[in-house]
């Protein structure tokens, strides 16, 4: 049996645990929140709602973008190759886009729309 607090299966379900990725690329609580719901999508909750609370907080940080009321943290030296986690916690070529651009998406607005569009067409492919 697992360790349900320290090390919950629908966070490490493959070789990375997402806290430590997520700690690993800098990110902060909102873009966080959503690599963790995209990366245990269908594993703990709903499949769908949890993409939806991905995209809820996508939707948070670039309000928090527009308002200027979110600074960036500096980059630091990352361990964990985002090709290698993308590739571990889900088989979606759709998810995958999606995690790479908020990875990627550094205070750029567009990027964070395009993993909103990347999660809506995961939810439509699977909603049919």
């Amino acid at each position: 049996m697992g360790d349900n607090v320290n090390h919950p299966s629908h966070y490490n379900s493959g070789k990375f645990e997402v806290i430590d990725f997520i700690d690993d690329q800098g990110l902060n609580f909102e873009l966080g929140n959503a690599v963790k719901y995209i990366s245990r999508a269908g594993k703990k909750d709903d499949y769908v709602q949890d993409l939806q609370k991905a995209i809820w907080y996508i939707n948070r940080h670039i309000d928090l973008i527009d308002s200027g009321a979110y600074t960036y943290l500096a980059a630091a030296p990352k361990k964990i190759n985002v090709y290698e986690f993308c590739v571990d916690v889900t088989s979606s070529s759709y998810l995958r886009a999606a995690l790479m651009s908020i990875v990627s998406s550094n205070r750029c607005v567009a990027l964070l729309q395009m993993a909103i569009f990347f999660i809506k067409k995961e939810i439509d492919k699977v909603s049919v």
